[in-house]
């Protein structure tokens, strides 16, 4: 079972200086942007576009499973 908010993200831009809440994010799309996996958690995916903005996916859920 995926959850329902799988494909938003938060917007966290590198260029903003500026504290925002939660209620003042952005919500986007992560289709058009390239992963950091290196940059993953058990509950993230943190991702970039090309002007070199940052976007994270928080979930409730593990959706990353370290396996050996």
């Amino acid at each position: 079972m995926i959850p329902e908010y799988v494909g938003l993200a938060y917007s966290d831009s590198k260029e903003s200086e500026e504290q925002q809440t939660d209620s003042e994010k952005e919500t986007i799309s992560t289709d058009n942007l390239k992963e950091l996996k290196d940059k993953r958690t058990a509950t993230t995916k943190t991702f970039t576009d090309e002007k070199g903005n940052y976007y994270k996916e928080i979930y409730a859920e593990k959706v990353h499973i370290l396996t050996e």
